[in-house]
């Protein structure tokens, strides 16, 4: 009986490993330009696509039809990629904590999703109506480090020179005597 059950739940163990590979499957995922993205993005509507967009920022506050949506601040993030008319949408979990705090500004994307109509329409006719579902985020060239930021002190000096080489070349003639 024992031996049974042991074989049992090897057998069991053996079935699960695999669906639980941690490497993902881009098979079924169409690729699409950005720029046809950018212009039609209801022809791709329910459709597995993937795309490279460069990363601007996140957003963790909505507008109010995002939120009727069901898409709420407190379980998403709303990252701002290029085509910005196409929202990216990431629920909040293990799986997108660190990546997504790890990205920087201007850094290329490679987005993985299905693309989504919000359910309630928006307020503007500017603001987006359909959005990413974002499967899998994968970095293909990350950004630089910018510069450290001046301090005030650095910013005031820096001001004050600039304003006497000014003054300095655009000094006015001297009138004649």
């Amino acid at each position: 009986m024992k031996l049974r059950l042991f074989v049992l739940g090897l057998l069991a163990f053996l079935l699960v490993l695999p669906l639980s590979s941690t490497e993902f499957k881009t098979e079924g995922y169409e690729e699409v330009d950005e720029k046809t993205l950018e212009l039609k993005p209801e022809d791709y509507r329910n459709k597995k696509i993937f795309y490279q967009g460069v990363y601007a920022s996140t957003q963790t506050s909505f507008p109010p039809y995002v939120e009727r949506s069901g898409i709420k601040a407190g379980k998403h993030y709303w990252l701002l990629v290029t085509p910005h008319n196409l929202p990216v949408i990431v629920k909040k979990g293990k799986d997108f904590d660190e990546p997504v705090a790890a990205l920087k500004r201007n850094s290329t994307l490679k987005l993985y999703g299905k693309i989504k109509k919000f359910k309630y329409k928006p307020d503007l006719s500017t603001l987006p109506q359909y959005y990413l579902d974002l499967d899998y985020l994968e970095v293909i060239e990350e950004a630089e480090d910018a510069e450290e930021p001046k301090t005030p002190e650095e910013k005031w000096r820096e001001r004050v020179r600039d304003i006497k080489e000014r003054e300095r070349l655009f000094r006015p003639p001297l009138p004649p005597k």
